[in-house]
């Protein structure tokens, strides 16, 4: 039998946190859609590719 502890916290994560939480989940979906778009299987080939559309996207207002 296996048994497996846990502990609940209560926390209540930042307005700061939660903003910063969605735009990192809104890059790996960029960079997600990117590497299906252009079968990318590497990560170096992928980070190039995806640079620029993130700076402009997501990075650059």
């Amino acid at each position: 039998m296996l048994s497996i502890k846990s502990v609940r916290q209560k926390h209540q994560a930042s307005d700061d946190l939660l903003w910063l939480l969605d735009e990192f989940r809104r890059m790996v979906n960029v960079c997600i859609a990117i590497g299906i778009e252009e079968n990318i299987s590497s990560l170096k080939t992928l980070s190039s590719a995806s640079y620029a559309r993130l700076s402009r996207d997501i990075l650059g207002y």
